[in-house]
């Protein structure tokens, strides 16, 4: 290897690297956004649909 091309190479080692642990923080933060949010997000969906179909049926016992 020649000497001339190292701090080149480990420049780009280091760029390497810090991306490498960019996408892990990304990836990592993401999984954690959706772990917490899709249940968050289904309870919230869940609880208008039964919100909205016990309205329709009060609404069919009482007429109104």
């Amino acid at each position: 290897m020649m000497f001339h091309q190292l701090p080149f190479l480990m420049s780009s080692f280091f760029v390497a690297c810090y991306l490498f642990l960019f996408a892990v923080v990304v990836a990592g933060t993401y999984l954690i956004a959706a772990g917490v949010g899709i249940p968050i997000a289904g309870a919230f969906i869940f609880g208008v649909r039964l919100f909205t179909g016990a309205m329709i049926f009060v609404r069919r016992i009482f007429k109104f």
